[in-house]
This record gives C-alpha cells, sequence and structure tokens, in this order.
C-alpha cells in the first residue's frame, strides 16, 4: 500500500501519531526548527502534506486534483489561506519518495497531467477564425479544443492501460492469503 500512514486524526500531532517520520533527516530538521508550542505549526503542515499525496485508503482527499486540493488544505488544515506550498516542496518530494514506488509516482504525474489537461479545456472558450482590425487572420480554438476532447478518451485509456499495468505488477508481488511479500521474498534481502 502506497502509505506511510497509521492513522488520520488531525486532532492528534502529527509527531505525535507518526514519530517514525522523525528518522528522516528533512522532516527531523523540520520538525526541530519549529518553535511553535507543541509544534503545532509544522504538525498542521505534515498533515497537509500527507493528504496531498498519500494514497492512505481513508484519505478523503486522496482523489482530488492537487491544484484543487492545496488551497483548501492550506486553509483548513494549515490554518493559513495563503501558505506557500513551494517552501515545502522538499518535504513533499521526501514523502512522495517514502510511500510511492517509481510506478506509482509515474502514475500520479499522469493523472496530474490529466487534471492539468482538463483544465486548461475548461478554461480556453471556443472561438472560430476570425480576422482582426488589420485583415490579419487570427485562428480560433474551436478546431483544437474539439480535437483535445475527442482525444480525451484516448489519454484515459492509455491511463486504464498504465492502471491495469500497475496492478499486474502489485500482483506479482503479494504472497498467499494476500499478504504483502516479506523482504527475503521479494529479493530485497
Amino acid at each position: 500500500m502506497d502509505t506511510l500512514l497509521k492513522i488520520l486524526d488531525t486532532s492528534v500531532n502529527f509527531w505525535v501519531a507518526h514519530p517514525n517520520f522523525l528518522s528522516i533527516g528533512k522532516f527531523s530538521t523540520f520538525h526541530e526548527q519549529d518553535k511553535s508550542k507543541k509544534k503545532d505549526k509544522s504538525s498542521r503542515i505534515m498533515w497537509a502534506i500527507a493528504f496531498l499525496v498519500d494514497l492512505h485508503p481513508e484519505n478523503t482527499w486522496r482523489n482530488k486534483p492537487e491544484a484543487d486540493k492545496k488551497p483548501v488544505l492550506a486553509e483548513d488544515i494549515i490554518g493559513d489561506k495563503d501558505f506557500d506550498w513551494d517552501s515545502v516542496q522538499d518535504l513533499v518530494n521526501e514523502y512522495l519518495d517514502r510511500c510511492m514506488s517509481i510506478p506509482k509516482k509515474e502514475l500520479r504525474n499522469f493523472l496530474n497531467k490529466i487534471h492539468q489537461r482538463q483544465s486548461f479545456i475548461d478554461r480556453t472558450p471556443f472561438t472560430l477564425d476570425d480576422y482582426n482590425e488589420d485583415g490579419k487572420l487570427e485562428k480560433g480554438t474551436a478546431t483544437q479544443l474539439d480535437k483535445m476532447m475527442v482525444d480525451t478518451a484516448k489519454v484515459w485509456a492509455v491511463y486504464d492501460d498504465l492502471m491495469e499495468k500497475f496492478a499486474e505488477s502489485e500482483e506479482d508481488g503479494q504472497a498467499r492469503g494476500g499478504r504483502a511479500e516479506s523482504a527475503s521474498e521479494s529479493g530485497l534481502i
């Protein structure tokens, strides 16, 4: 499972709920630099990062596009609607490196691009070719948008194919009874 979370209770300090994160240098440094009472500020930021990227089955944020999640997490979890996500990108990347396999990261990136693509389509108005005041032809967007909308099914088919291949590779990593393979069974030791 692509998760590092044991519990999802934001009323509990993240560092208390997940002390194992303190064994990771970047998170430990982040924790140490927090001067707030009971490390509350860094705890809220870590909860937001977890909800942003962790695929825990009970993470109610996991299926929402990241661009849509960030402002809401900033306001509702961190308590700062103007929170600068770029300031914690190293922590987000470290979290991803720790909880996601390379194929799962690729799937995540592909899905993020699909969401960006759809957002682009949604924001782009339909226009037709027209001549401006100088008599110069200005190309419209209608043909391109129509093609993109038709191609959307193809893009999702590629994603579904990748998901199927990923699921097959995950099944190969399962031992009898559905348990995860041990380190020796998977060839790690």
